[in-house]
């Protein structure tokens, strides 16, 4: 029985690698790509905002530097996943931080600010009131829109497997394409993305979930 339940789970295996499931199955990159730009776009509306109240620069426009920062979000965005893009590991460290992102733009959008040192210790030392506090349906919208409906098409979506090799391979040349990209978008925008984040210090505040490690960097 256990021979046979084997061979069983080994032909079930197998045929998920074959040429035909692989080549129905969506590469990781493009739903990492994906992913990046739902938290860019709809998790940043704050951000965006912010941006579409800026006054006209002298050189570029608006529209122009945001979409230089919309990219370069992105590209940074892709960085990171790179590093969970393991077999086992993709799909439940995506909700982690499909859950963190949906967390942090509720804490936006109610707040004005985000998840910080200090917020969290009133969580740990008065939880009651910070927890009733979330019952609205501004934390409804964040969970069932920004949270659940993307975490459902990710679960539900197959992805293309490979072995740990080439895994180390695709993350390794994933990465360094997404730095490239960075950099190449921080050198030809540099003038507008510097006017844009490095002159306005509160557009930094609002880049999620950036803004989480930047905070835990500086403490």
């Amino acid at each position: 029985m256990s021979l046979r339940l084997f061979r069983i789970t080994q032909f079930a295996e197998s045929r998920q690698l074959t040429p035909l499931m692989q080549r129905y199955s969506m590469h990781p990159y493009v739903m990492m790509v994906l992913l990046s730009g739902w938290i860019a776009s709809v998790c940043n509306f704050s951000l965006w905002q912010a941006v579409s109240h800026l006054p006209e620069p002298s050189h570029g426009s608006v529209f122009t530097m945001g979409l230089a920062l919309f990219a370069a979000i992105v590209c940074a965005l892709v960085t990171m996943m790179s590093l969970f893009n393991w077999r086992y590991v993709f799909k439940p460290a995506m909700t982690l931080v499909l859950l963190l992102v949906s967390m942090n733009t509720y804490v936006m959008f109610q707040e004005g600010s985000f998840i910080h040192l200090e917020m969290l210790r009133r969580l740990f030392s008065a939880p009651v009131p910070l927890l009733k506090s979330l019952f609205n349906w501004t934390f409804l919208w964040c969970l069932v829109v920004i949270f659940a409906a993307p975490n459902m098409y990710l679960w539900q979506c197959r992805l293309r497997r490979y072995s740990v090799l080439d895994s180390l391979r695709l993350n390794l040349t994933g990465i360094t394409f997404a730095l490239l990209t960075l950099l190449c978008l921080v050198v030809w925008r540099y003038q507008s993305l510097s006017s844009l984040v490095l002159k306005n210090p509160a557009l930094r505040a609002l880049i999620n979930p950036i803004n989480l490690g930047w905070n835990f960097y500086t403490l």
